[in-house]
């Protein structure tokens, strides 16, 4: 029961998840929150709707539980679902052909609001408990937020018990007066499941240890090899870290817990820790819950040129499932998008196992020729982010096409390099002196 000056305003904006799904008319474009903001009462309520709308447009990002309005319309007829972001579940509704992905990045996310060229009908939005001061807060999503609900016609949010306190460092909260619409959700907060890596992942991992220091700031995605890095961090003798990360996953967890990160040589947020928006554990929201040290704010600020330039020896860490011969990468989800390497001493890897084994035992390599047969790829050519693997660390900033793919067949699992070198001649990029 909500009391106190705000009150009166609350109830009379509380509407039903069902109540609040017959708001919606066909043709709308409804964008809901992503990860941990994600709204999935009101997502199973508009679902229950199918048979009476036709053509609306659902735009979310890294769902973490299945989206009702994909699940209960396989056909598409009433609802199509956009993925900015995709999680596992979204790669596999869009190669199904049940969804669609925005080709995006996240640092072109919140532009796509602010320039108008985005205007949903309705934003949807998973948030925390209203505060005294009639204040909705983000908890673990902030990301481009402010920016969706400030081109949404109407904004409804959908308020979750469980959602984490998380100390403000720019606007990351929204007041009972901007929301036309509240509904009181049932599902509690989305966790990601423990992820188990192989032998190549934690090979993978190790690769990475070397390039890392004491003072160094961290930006890291999420994935196996990446959980595992977590930990190698968390036990090794690195020491006074900074976290300026989009992603707070569970990789830093064990980092955060064993005291490493301190911030005191980030220049930029000195002392304090920065996230955009963070997806884990129950064990991970209750370390960030109500924590000083640690802060949210908009993607618009996390990957902003001029902010990252001012962060000196910053490190940007993700993963993706595949590598062409050029350094192109191929991501499940994530993106790192972060401009690393304005800033001082800036770097960053991209992290990976050399090959995929099926339930049969076979191996298919990670590392192909190209992404003709694949719409969407991770990096420009020219944004040179190293590539990992359990066999080694291809660097690719500066290089030329036939270094480039030198490097990564040197990291590629020894039973394909043949192969690839042969696919390298084809594409001319191979010279008759590269190593073997």
């Amino acid at each position: 029961m909500v009391t106190g000056l705000y009150a009166k305003q609350y109830i009379q904006k509380l509407r039903t998840p069902a109540e609040a799904a017959l708001l919606i008319r066909s043709g709308n474009r409804v964008e809901y929150g992503f990860a941990g903001s994600f709204p999935e009462t009101f997502d199973s309520a508009l679902a229950e709707r199918r048979d009476g709308l036709k053509n609306v447009s659902v735009y979310g990002a890294f769902a973490v539980r299945p989206v009702q309005v994909v699940e209960k319309d396989p056909e598409r007829a009433a609802f199509t679902y956009n993925s900015w972001l995709c999680s596992e579940i979204e790669r596999r509704y869009i190669s199904e052909g049940r969804a669609f992905s925005v080709p995006t990045c996240v640092g072109s996310y919140s532009p796509s609001y602010k320039r108008r060229s985005c205007h949903p009908d309705f934003a949807v939005v998973k948030v925390g408990p209203i505060d005294e001061n009639g204040f909705f807060p983000f908890g673990t999503t902030n990301g481009p937020l402010n920016d969706i609900f400030s081109s949404a016609k109407h904004i409804i949010v959908e308020v979750c018990d469980e959602m984490p306190l998380i100390k403000n460092h720019e606007e990351s909260s929204i007041h009972i007066s901007k929301v036309d619409y509240i509904i009181e959700g049932n599902a509690s907060l989305a966790v990601v499941n423990k992820k188990y890596p192989s032998d190549r992942d934690i090979a993978a991992a190790k690769k990475v240890m070397p390039y890392l220091y004491d003072g160094v700031s961290l930006n890291l995605s999420e994935g196996k090899a990446l959980d595992v890095l977590g930990q190698l961090i968390a036990d090794s003798d690195i020491k006074d870290l900074g976290m300026h990360t989009e992603l707070l996953s569970e990789s830093f967890l064990p980092i955060l817990q064993a005291g490493k990160i301190s911030n005191i040589h980030k220049s930029v947020n000195t002392g304090i820790s920065i996230f955009s928006f963070c997806l884990g554990s129950c064990e991970l929201y209750n370390f960030i819950n109500r924590n000083e040290n640690i802060a949210s704010a908009q993607f618009g600020y996390i990957s902003r040129a001029d902010i990252i330039k001012e962060i000196n020896n910053y490190i940007s860490i993700g993963s993706c499932t595949a590598c062409d011969l050029h350094g192109l990468t191929f991501t499940n989800g994530y993106r790192i998008h972060s401009p690393f390497y304005e800033a001082e001493n800036g770097s960053a890897f991209v992290v990976m196992p050399s090959v995929t084994e099926d339930i049969d035992g076979k191996l298919y390599s990670n590392i192909i020729p190209d992404f003709r047969n694949v719409s969407e790829v991770e990096m420009p050519l020219d944004s040179g982010p190293s590539i990992v693997t359990e066999f080694g660390v291809a660097e690719m900033l500066g290089k030329n096409t036939w270094e480039r793919a030198e490097a990564v067949i040197n990291i590629a699992h020894p039973d394909f390099r043949e192969a690839l070198i042969s696919a390298a001649e084809k594409q001319k990029i191979w010279r008759a002196s590269n190593k073997r």
